[in-house]
């Protein structure tokens, strides 16, 4: 995976918002860029009806 610049700013927004949401193009990598930096947290994908 490439690196990314945003992962830090995320980390330290956590620290401030118990929630966050990462909004963008289709297929940029949103989901691949928070599954690998937040691998300890539950994965939540809203378009599902179940959830």
């Amino acid at each position: 995976m490439i690196p990314r610049h945003i992962a830090s700013v995320l980390k330290d927004r956590l620290k401030k918002f118990p929630v966050l949401s990462l909004t963008g193009p289709r297929q940029s990598g949103k989901t691949t860029l928070l599954r690998n930096e937040f691998s300890d947290y539950k994965y939540y994908n809203l378009e599902r009806i179940d959830h």
